[in-house]
């Protein structure tokens, strides 16, 4: 019996062909990820040959020259599984990074898993990069990799204004900033100049919506920083003052 194998692939037998051969025994292969270029000698043959009852529970069987299924006199039952599949994305954060799930479907068994970030569990609490990839594995040993991407964030410095001198008024949108991940509130920080225009100064300059004052036409700017990823985005806004008559 063969069980949770990966790849048989390229044997070659002189009379016999293919990957097994048992007159009047019993061969069972069970998940078995891919059957594929398996010949005989004259490239006439099957993938697998037996004289006996073969059992077979595979995802694909291909490009095998011949019959690419079992000899005449073999008792056959064949039950495929769908092969696997998975996807990823993004569905949480924290202060510093996001967190990303897997989420495999079909194949065969249990599944396994490796981040790029070195974690081995279905779900990552590491992500920290604008392009992270997860291989997820079934007992099969048939693998598929998926990608998270993160987009750079967006910056909102809001709408500029003509005001009167000494007027105190408040910068940036609602919001000011948003994270490279629509559905999740990322991690991301502030930082506004000119910061000596700024009330709070260095600190206020941090703030989403700080307040702020000109004493001649201004314009101020916002980066906004996603904490996780180092990716940035930047916007403009000019405050002006009312001409005195």
């Amino acid at each position: 019996n063969v069980s949770g194998v990966r790849l048989i692939q390229n044997n070659f037998a002189k009379e016999h062909g293919g990957v097994a051969y048992s007159n009047g025994g019993s061969v069972t292969f069970d998940k078995i990820c891919l059957v594929t270029n398996n010949v005989v000698e004259n490239g006439i043959g099957s993938a697998i040959w037996a004289g006996g009852p073969v059992v077979v529970t595979l995802s694909t069987l291909s490009n095998n020259p011949g019959t690419e299924t079992f000899s005449e006199t073999s008792t056959v039952t064949i039950s495929p599984f769908t092969a696997l599949s998975a996807s990823a994305r993004v569905t949480g954060a924290t202060d510093t990074t996001y967190i990303a799930e897997a989420f495999p479907s079909n194949g065969a068994g249990s599944y396994t898993y490796e981040w790029s970030t070195g974690e081995t569990t279905k779900l990552a609490q590491d992500i920290s990069s604008a392009v992270s990839s997860v291989e997820i594995t079934d007992s099969s040993f048939c693998s598929v990799t998926s990608q998270v991407s993160i987009s750079s964030p967006s910056a909102n410095a809001g709408e500029g204004a003509i005001i009167c001198p000494s007027e105190r008024f408040t910068l940036g949108g609602s919001p000011s900033g948003t994270s490279g991940v629509a559905s999740v509130n990322g991690p991301i920080s502030y930082s506004w100049t000119p910061i000596d225009q700024i009330n709070g100064g260095a600190i206020g300059a941090k703030t989403a919506n700080p307040t702020a004052f000109i004493v001649e036409e201004t314009i101020f700017t916002l980066v906004v920083t996603d904490v996780a990823t180092g990716l940035q985005d930047t916007d403009n806004v000019t405050y002006s003052l009312l001409p005195i008559t």
